[in-house]
């Protein structure tokens, strides 16, 4: 199990107000406040930074993250808290406050290398901070910059996430049906609509689109991915017709049969 501790901050930056100033000196201005708090062996500290605009989402109230792995904490950060595995804390680039998620890198690695070497294991911190790394932009090479530039934890991050999400949205298919078939219909519309959204993470992910966050599933499926026209405009009448008391049923059966539909054209 994970045991991870967060230290929320006031306020965060938002990609907005990191965007009014210059992003190369920014960039610049955040890489090295981080490292100030190293004293000694910089070499291996890899800093990344991350938004949804990389990939050509989000909005200009977007976060934006920081990845700093390291071999041992700063002491300024050592403040009665319990460190397993990873922590949040806050840095600041002007009056601004921003997100830095620090990791160990033994703790890291060994937890990639298990990751990437377990096909039955998929643990969706590991998947999100791969993706992040792959993204994002590196403000500081160092010993898990190297790490990931000598396997293929990249190409298996996408694969797992893919197959993750097909798992999940056939384990919907069958649970949605179940429950349709017990009368319970508002239930079932639910767990329908969840294999929907399942079964566009999976296309997504093996168009080389792979992604965690929910509210971009159907932005990337319909701007991003080669899908048939059939499949995108059968999409389009889910999203935006409506449903009633009385076409709950019509609208479950079709969630279902758009989801098989969707499940079916991306294996072949």
């Amino acid at each position: 199990m994970w045991a991870i501790t967060y230290c929320r901050r006031p306020h965060s930056i938002c990609m907005g107000a990191f965007m009014e100033l210059d992003f190369e000196k920014t960039l610049e201005i955040l890489r090295s406040n981080i490292m100030t708090s190293f004293k000694s062996r910089l070499e291996n500290v890899s800093i990344y930074v991350y938004t949804s605009h990389f990939e050509g989402l989000g909005t200009n109230r977007s976060d934006i993250d920081v990845y700093v792995f390291c071999n041992t904490i700063p002491e300024l950060l050592k403040f009665d808290m319990t460190f397993p595995k990873s922590m949040f804390v806050g840095s600041r680039i002007g009056n601004e406050n921003i997100d830095t998620e620090y990791w160990r890198n033994e703790i890291f690695v060994s937890t990639a290398e298990h990751y990437v070497s377990d096909d039955n294991y998929f643990d969706p911190i590991i998947a999100k901070v791969l993706l992040r790394l792959e993204k994002g932009v590196c403000l500081k090479q160092g010993f898990v910059t190297d790490f990931i530039s000598t396997g293929d934890y990249l190409e298996v991050n996408h694969r797992k996430i893919g197959s993750y999400f097909r798992n999940e949205a056939v384990s919907d298919i069958w649970d949605a049906t179940a429950l349709l078939n017990s009368g319970e219909l508002i239930p079932a519309l639910d767990v329908s609509r969840k294999a929907v959204l399942s079964a566009l993470a999976y296309n997504n992910a093996e168009k080389g689109f792979p992604s965690l966050n929910m509210k971009w599933f159907s932005k990337i499926f319909l701007e991003k991915t080669d899908v048939d026209s059939s499949l995108r405009s059968d999409y389009h009448k889910l999203l935006f017709s409506c449903v009633t008391v009385g076409t709950i049923e019509k609208r479950i059966d079709e969630n279902l049969e758009f989801t098989q539909n969707l499940l079916s054209s991306t294996l072949f």
